[in-house]
């Protein structure tokens, strides 16, 4: 929003109570018809927030505040809320009233609706990003569980039969099956909460965020990082104690 657009502050200053209710309601139709018009930084509940705003102005005009000043003033309005509505307002056709709603032209509210598109696009392509992590996530889960789960009796019979004294590679997959079940709760636990959190949470915020174009290649680097650690996490519990144990054998004198 620049300080030197004067058309901008013109239209604000000579806003009336009509305008407001008419834009809000505008917009307020836009989302339920499915329109994703975003105003960046806004609450996700979008026309509870437009009511808010239409309700504080009118009180606040109420008690002898101008509507333009009530509006800079409010918290809650952001900066993009105050282009689109000047833009709407800027719409009306010269010769037409400019109190009339259904003169105006919705195409202004363009730019809006064109950041909720991209938002909606980067979110959908980070989904999918965060399907894939999730998914590796919950086989490497299950690998290095059933792997600890048949291993260890096994290594821990052998290693009392033949006398040989153990190692760290042992000893960590020991420390492993002996909180085996507080682990595989720890997991299931993140792996039914981390989606609802994005379903039900992280999703809709992130459409209302500013999101730069390499929101989605975070997810990706994610994936590639994550599962990169949890891989290499479940090779090292799984063949460490196993090369450990192969070393002792071939061992002279074993």
């Amino acid at each position: 929003m620049s300080s030197n657009s004067s058309p901008f502050y013109d239209r604000l200053e000579s806003l009336q109570m009509s305008d407001l209710l008419a834009f809000n309601g505008e917009v307020a139709k836009l989302i339920e018809a499915g329109v994703p018009i975003r105003f960046p930084g806004a609450p996700t509940s979008v026309i509870d927030w437009l009511q808010g705003i239409s309700h504080r102005a009118a009180v606040n005009v109420g008690l002898g505040q101008s509507l333009s000043g009530a509006l800079k003033s409010d918290p809650s309005v952001q900066p993009a809320y105050l282009e689109a509505l000047s833009a709407w307002l800027g719409s009306a056709p010269e010769a037409s009233d400019s109190a009339s709603d259904s003169s105006r032209d919705l195409s202004a509210l363009d730019p809006w609706v064109q950041t909720g598109l991209r938002g909606d696009r980067l979110v959908n392509r980070s989904e999918v990003y965060a399907f894939w992590l999730w998914l590796v996530a919950f086989v490497a889960s299950l690998a290095l569980i059933h792997s600890v789960w048949v291993m260890q009796p096994k290594m821990r019979q052998f290693y009392e039969n033949s006398g040989l004294v153990v190692g760290p590679g042992y000893r960590w997959m020991d420390w492993l099956y002996s909180h085996l079940g507080w682990m595989a709760l720890a997991m299931g636990v993140l792996l039914i909460a981390i989606p609802m959190v994005w379903r039900f949470w992280f999703r809709g915020v992130a459409k209302h965020w500013s999101l730069p174009s390499y929101f989605a290649r975070i997810f990706f680097v994610a994936y590639l990082a994550f599962g990169g650690a949890i891989t290499g996490f479940t090779a090292i519990t799984v063949f460490w104690p196993m090369v450990e144990l192969l070393t002792k054998l071939g061992a002279p004198g074993s």
